[in-house]
């Protein structure tokens, strides 16, 4: 069998053996109240959006310009202090989680918006900006972010691009990376590098593609240029009730396949709600139903005649009737309660999410699997798909809380992430997917030779591995 295990001898704990402690002190005579070196102040930020450390990092730093950024990295290096990355900690996959022997170095004091360019349609941001404000500068110009979120997210530029967030095109799907113009990277040893999308047009190669999906491996981002898209001049979202979550994703399969609308399109379980409705009917009962969301946009007719298209396919499946709003508040207010709904499920008890991407007309039979597997686990699995891209973000939750129950968790995403494998998909996350799957048998059912690539190219830009380093992996023969 064959399992994953932090490669270079630079997994987690593998620089445990010396105590950190006098070059940490030297971190914070070095950049003052930059530095949380309480362990009150390090114990917030042991996780992200669904793990916690049991220990605190060694260190935090909250560089507030790109100066003193420039100089943590650089002591760092030079005291071979591992650094981990942290944004907004809005993963759900333990992607921004440090040691006891790390500093985290987090961003959202670097949060200054520099640029927003309406004729070339571009913005320049620090890394610490949220996507939320993001979106707001580009709707203030007339433009939209593809990849801004449709409720208030403290989501990071820095952390999108590192995780190599999906977004939404139209009836298309693709990821941050690939609207990403330009990046300032700071390196392992502190250096500034600069790297733009012309490089890559003019023969070199696609190093801002490489960096997006990274998660803090080969350095951290300090700033980004991204490209923009007009704003759509009309916008509905419909929402539809079923009874039965496979009809559910039948239909909005058949959207997706047949390219009905220009949007987002996304199954979701309706545990989700929480026993909300965000001011949209009555929701009663929701919680045994599977609900189909679809945000329309693009000019009236089109969204008029969309809207059509999307009734005639879910009518025959539908509970009841179909509802619909073109109020921006109540849109905002029903993707709030979805965009938060993962975080509200871990409140009482355990949740995890699989976060894996499979071949889209293999959505409805993976959906169907990953129930059994909650069930072998004795768990609930509620739905959170986007057919568009095939992702499957369902949520594996556990009745009580503890280790037990963790277990039941982890070892459920550990089956997901295997089923993702073995019908051609992965376990998102390009150099490794953060401390949750870090160890899961036939991670994105990559072969030998792709992990012998990843740590081949993570010595180029970091060969001391102080870099995020549980984030390269290699398969070992168990």
């Amino acid at each position: 069998m064959k399992v994953l295990k932090g490669a270079l001898g630079m997994g987690r704990g593998s620089r445990g053996s010396r105590d950190p402690g006098d070059a940490v002190r030297g971190l914070g005579d070095l950049l003052g109240d930059a530095v949380v070196a309480e362990e009150a102040g390090r114990r917030l930020f042991r996780g992200d959006g669904a793990l916690l450390n049991d220990e605190p990092p060694a260190a935090v730093v909250l560089p507030g310009d790109e100066g003193q950024l420039v100089e943590a990295v650089r002591y760092c290096h030079a005291h071979g202090l591992p650094m981990v990355t942290r944004g907004g900690a809005t993963s759900l996959r333990g992607g921004a989680i440090g040691g006891a022997q790390s500093v985290v170095i987090a961003t959202t004091r670097l949060n200054q918006i520099i640029d927003v360019n309406r004729r070339d349609r571009l913005v320049r941001a620090e890394a610490g900006a949220t996507l939320t404000a993001l979106g707001a500068a580009a709707g203030r110009a007339g433009l939209r972010l593809p990849v801004a979120p449709k409720a208030p997210s403290p989501a990071t530029l820095g952390g999108a691009i590192a995780k190599n967030t999906q977004m939404e095109i139209g009836s298309l799907s693709g990821a941050i990376g690939g609207i990403v113009e330009g990046l300032r990277l700071v390196a392992a040893n502190g250096e500034i590098v600069e790297i733009g999308a012309e490089v890559q047009a003019c023969g070199g190669y696609d190093l801002a593609g490489l960096i997006a999906g990274s998660e803090g491996a080969f350095g951290i981002i300090s700033e980004a240029t991204l490209r923009l898209m007009p704003a759509a001049p009309a916008v509905r979202l419909m929402i539809v009730r079923f009874s039965d979550e496979d009809a559910a994703l039948a239909a909005a399969e058949a959207l997706v396949q047949h390219r009905l609308v220009r949007g987002a399109v996304e199954v979701v379980g309706g545990r989700l709600w929480d026993g909300q409705s965000a001011g949209l009917g009555d929701w009663s009962g929701a919680e045994s139903e599977t609900f189909v969301l679809v945000e329309i946009e693009g000019f009236d007719e089109e969204v008029e005649a969309a809207a059509q298209a999307v009734a005639d396919v879910m009518r025959d499946g539908a509970r009841g009737s179909i509802e619909e709003t073109a109020d921006d508040a109540v849109r905002r207010a029903v993707w709030a309660l979805r965009e938060t709904a993962p975080a509200r499920l871990a409140r009482d008890g355990v949740a995890g999410v699989s976060d894996i991407v499979v071949p889209i007309g293999r959505i409805g039979e993976v959906s169907r699997e990953m129930r059994q597997i909650a069930s072998r686990h004795g768990l609930a699995c509620v739905a959170l798909v986007k057919p568009a891209r095939g992702g499957i973000e369902s949520v594996f939750v556990a009745t009580g809380t503890g280790e037990e129950s963790s277990k039941k968790v982890q070892g459920a995403i550990d089956e997901a992430v295997q089923l993702a494998g073995n019908v051609g998909g992965l376990a998102v996350g390009t150099l490794g997917a953060g401390a949750l799957k870090a160890a899961s048998p036939g991670y994105g059912g990559l072969e030998p030779s792709a992990f012998s690539m990843q740590q081949r190219v993570k010595a180029v830009f970091d060969g001391e591995g102080v870099m995020n380093p549980d984030k390269v992996l290699a398969p070992i023969d168990d």
